[in-house]
């Protein structure tokens, strides 16, 4: 997975301030960037986002203080981010990262996606993006067949942020493709954006509305 070369600006929060870049990597504020994929038959959507954590299944993922060889991440001008690791013949990760269950299952053909986001939780302040390739031909982001004899697949795939097609939650490609979440920003100039939740109405305003709409109706009769 990669994002590759990133110009000063194009990673931004909901509110289009540039995510903090200090140490090569997002994680000055928390974030982490995962590839992986949803369990089973569960397909995210912007009316399940309580359920992503519990379905989310990670390939490999750049964190802070990342001490897997095969994550790159180049705190230069312009700043670089890219992960790497194997599928083995059991269909298992290679990967290193604690976040990592060795003996998930990456079925061949099963969605590749990646999630970027500083925190867990889905409310006002967690910032979320996650996004993947799913245009139905060749270059769809799926996770390839191994064979066991090579143990690798015939090709290296590289799924970079600016092949992606399909966003979920957030924007990617100076806002050519988002789904949904809430940003509080018009800026276009970004490669990936996180978008973030907006809060529920709260007991008392629905009650009030409920109350209001009720006098209303009585009036009319």
């Amino acid at each position: 997975m990669g994002l590759g070369a990133l110009p000063p600006g194009s990673v931004i929060d909901s509110n289009g301030n540039p995510i903090s870049l200090g140490d090569g990597s997002f994680n000055d504020g928390g974030y982490t960037i995962e590839l992986g994929a949803f369990d089973g038959t569960f397909v995210p959507t912007s009316e399940n986002t309580s359920s992503w954590i519990a379905n989310w299944r990670v390939f490999d993922a750049i964190v802070a203080n990342d001490d897997d060889p095969d994550d790159f991440m180049d705190p230069g001008d312009p700043t670089r981010f890219a992960g790497r690791d194997i599928l083995n013949s059991d269909n298992n990760s290679l990967s290193v990262d604690t976040a990592v269950d060795p003996n998930y299952e990456f079925a061949q053909g099963e969605q590749a996606y990646v999630f970027i986001r500083n925190s867990n939780a889905t409310e006002p302040g967690s910032e979320w993006l996650l996004y993947t390739r799913s245009a139905g031909d060749s270059d769809d982001w799926e996770y390839p067949f191994v064979s066991p004899e090579s143990h690798n697949p015939a090709d290296d795939l590289s799924w970079m942020v600016q092949d992606a097609d399909s966003v979920v939650w957030g924007g990617i490609n100076q806002g050519t493709t988002e789904g949904a979440g809430f940003h509080a920003s018009n800026r276009k100039d970004y490669l990936v954006q996180t978008f973030t939740f907006v809060p529920e109405p709260t007991t008392a305003l629905l009650t009030l509305m409920g109350s209001l709409m009720l006098m209303r109706r009585q009036r009319i009769q």
